[in-house]
Protein backbone atom coordinates (compact mmCIF):
# COMPACT_ATOMS: atom_id res chain seq x y z
CA UNK A 1 0.00 0.00 0.00
CA UNK A 2 1.42 3.39 -0.98
CA UNK A 3 2.40 5.81 1.78
CA UNK A 4 -0.20 8.35 0.66
CA UNK A 5 -2.97 5.75 0.79
CA UNK A 6 -1.79 4.38 4.12
CA UNK A 7 -1.61 7.78 5.82
CA UNK A 8 -4.97 8.81 4.40
CA UNK A 9 -6.60 5.64 5.77
CA UNK A 10 -4.93 6.23 9.15
CA UNK A 11 -6.21 9.81 9.27
CA UNK A 12 -9.77 8.69 8.55
CA UNK A 13 -9.50 5.89 11.11
CA UNK A 14 -8.33 8.36 13.77
CA UNK A 15 -11.10 10.78 12.81
CA UNK A 16 -13.64 7.96 13.11
CA UNK A 17 -12.30 7.11 16.57
CA UNK A 18 -12.57 10.76 17.67
CA UNK A 19 -16.10 11.02 16.28
CA UNK A 20 -16.98 7.80 18.10
CA UNK A 21 -15.72 9.25 21.38
CA UNK A 22 -17.72 12.45 20.87
CA UNK A 23 -20.75 10.33 19.92
CA UNK A 24 -20.52 8.39 23.20
CA UNK A 25 -19.77 11.49 25.31
CA UNK A 26 -22.74 13.31 23.76
CA UNK A 27 -24.93 10.34 24.75
CA UNK A 28 -26.36 9.97 21.27
CA UNK A 29 -28.47 6.84 20.95
CA UNK A 30 -26.87 4.13 18.82
CA UNK A 31 -30.28 3.40 17.31
CA UNK A 32 -30.32 6.98 15.99
CA UNK A 33 -27.04 6.28 14.19
CA UNK A 34 -28.37 3.06 12.70
CA UNK A 35 -31.67 4.65 11.68
CA UNK A 36 -30.17 7.72 10.02
CA UNK A 37 -26.82 6.51 8.67
CA UNK A 38 -27.97 6.06 5.07
CA UNK A 39 -30.05 9.25 4.88
CA UNK A 40 -27.06 11.09 3.45
CA UNK A 41 -27.08 8.77 0.45
CA UNK A 42 -30.45 10.16 -0.63
CA UNK A 43 -28.50 12.41 -3.01
CA UNK A 44 -27.98 9.32 -5.16
CA UNK A 45 -31.60 9.73 -6.24
CA UNK A 46 -30.29 12.53 -8.45
CA UNK A 47 -28.98 9.81 -10.77
CA UNK A 48 -32.60 9.17 -11.72
CA UNK A 49 -32.57 12.64 -13.29
CA UNK A 50 -29.10 12.56 -14.84
CA UNK A 51 -25.53 11.50 -14.06
CA UNK A 52 -24.54 15.16 -13.66
CA UNK A 53 -27.34 15.79 -11.15
CA UNK A 54 -26.49 12.58 -9.29
CA UNK A 55 -22.82 13.55 -9.02
CA UNK A 56 -23.74 17.03 -7.81
CA UNK A 57 -26.17 15.85 -5.12
CA UNK A 58 -23.90 13.01 -4.00
CA UNK A 59 -20.95 15.38 -3.68
CA UNK A 60 -23.07 17.95 -1.85
CA UNK A 61 -23.90 15.44 0.89
CA UNK A 62 -20.47 13.79 0.96
CA UNK A 63 -18.13 16.72 1.50
CA UNK A 64 -17.08 17.76 4.97
CA UNK A 65 -18.04 21.38 4.21
CA UNK A 66 -21.74 21.38 5.11
CA UNK A 67 -21.49 19.39 8.36
CA UNK A 68 -18.52 21.52 9.44
CA UNK A 69 -20.46 24.73 8.77
CA UNK A 70 -23.34 23.25 10.77
CA UNK A 71 -20.83 22.35 13.53
CA UNK A 72 -19.59 25.95 13.70
CA UNK A 73 -23.18 27.15 13.90
CA UNK A 74 -23.82 24.67 16.72
CA UNK A 75 -20.70 25.74 18.62
CA UNK A 76 -21.59 29.44 18.54
CA UNK A 77 -25.05 28.67 19.86
CA UNK A 78 -27.18 28.75 16.72
CA UNK A 79 -28.78 25.32 17.06
CA UNK A 80 -30.68 25.50 13.79
CA UNK A 81 -32.09 22.01 14.29
CA UNK A 82 -32.61 22.30 18.03
CA UNK A 83 -31.49 19.41 20.21
CA UNK A 84 -31.03 17.20 17.13
CA UNK A 85 -28.24 19.38 15.71
CA UNK A 86 -25.32 17.55 17.35
CA UNK A 87 -26.57 14.00 16.66
CA UNK A 88 -27.20 14.84 12.99
CA UNK A 89 -23.76 16.45 12.64
CA UNK A 90 -22.08 13.42 14.21
CA UNK A 91 -23.92 10.87 12.07
CA UNK A 92 -23.18 12.91 8.94
CA UNK A 93 -19.47 13.17 9.75
CA UNK A 94 -19.29 9.47 10.68
CA UNK A 95 -20.99 8.58 7.38
CA UNK A 96 -18.54 10.63 5.30
CA UNK A 97 -15.55 9.34 7.25
CA UNK A 98 -16.55 5.69 6.79
CA UNK A 99 -17.09 6.29 3.08
CA UNK A 100 -13.59 7.78 2.79
CA UNK A 101 -12.10 4.99 4.89
CA UNK A 102 -13.61 2.48 2.46
CA UNK A 103 -12.05 4.40 -0.44
CA UNK A 104 -15.26 5.95 -1.75
CA UNK A 105 -14.37 9.39 -2.99
CA UNK A 106 -16.40 12.20 -4.47
CA UNK A 107 -18.00 11.71 -7.88
CA UNK A 108 -17.10 11.06 -10.57
CA UNK A 109 -14.75 8.37 -9.32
Amino acid sequence: MAFKTWTSKLEYLLLLAILGIVFVKARVNLLFLLATFLIFDVGALGYLVSPKMGNYLYNLTHTFTLPLILSCSYLVGENVLGKMTLPIILVWLIHITIDRLLGWKLMPR
